[in-house]
């Protein structure tokens, strides 16, 4: 199973939120998606996941600005989960 969360500011940053709803619902029960936005929602933690995400195991995949996939990092692995199961990848608009 897979937990998918798209976390953007506001629906007008989520450029790419009718593509993801369109594939996800290809793959039928075994993707949970949500579309975060911060503006709304507040800043994500991994204390959010969690909350959503029971029990948290298995891996945390993440792709970001390096501030913001660090920072969730660490929030995961104090959570438990261990850095063998967390990667990232940096993405930022330039």
């Amino acid at each position: 199973r897979i937990w998918l969360f798209y976390v953007v500011r506001d629906e007008q940053k989520a450029v790419y939120d009718s593509e993801i709803c369109e594939s996800y619902l290809e793959a039928e029960s075994y993707i949970d998606f949500t579309l975060w936005l911060t503006g709304s929602r507040g800043i994500v933690a991994a204390a959010q996941f969690a909350a959503e995400i029971v029990p948290l195991e298995g891996y945390a995949v993440m792709c970001g600005r390096v501030r913001v996939i660090f920072a969730m990092a660490r929030q995961f692995r104090s959570r438990g989960v261990p850095r063998e199961r967390i990667t990232t990848e940096e993405f930022e608009f330039r």
